[in-house]
């Protein structure tokens, strides 16, 4: 066993590794990306619900379609935030030194 893992060593430290790679991929890519997606999935059922909602309805009913399309939105303009925060770093650096551009420039 012991002669085994001597000759073995670097294939195990690299299975851990490429392990933990993989973990940390899942977790800091993958996760936000499920979690869009979600928010995107919400949105549309809510805008479905409440796209016929109109004159005909109650005050209540109008303001619950209201509230609902308004929590959509909010969670949809944070992923957009974050979209154009993402965008911003990125061009910000491809800026050549010395450019008046700065990171503060962009939209929230």
């Amino acid at each position: 066993m012991q002669e085994w893992l001597a000759n073995n060593w670097i294939g195990i430290l690299l299975g851990a590794i490429g392990g933990l790679l993989v973990w940390f991929i899942t977790n800091w890519v993958g996760k936000p990306i499920v979690d869009v997606r979600d928010k995107r999935i919400k949105a549309l059922h809510a805008a479905e619900q409440n796209a016929h909602v109109g004159y005909g309805a109650s005050n209540e009913r109008v303001t619950e379609a209201r509230a609902a399309l308004n929590e959509a939105a909010r969670s949809t303009v944070d992923f957009t935030r974050l979209r154009v925060a993402g965008s911003a770093v990125l061009s910000a650096r491809s800026v050549r030194p010395g450019s008046s551009r700065k990171l503060a420039d962009y939209p929230p």
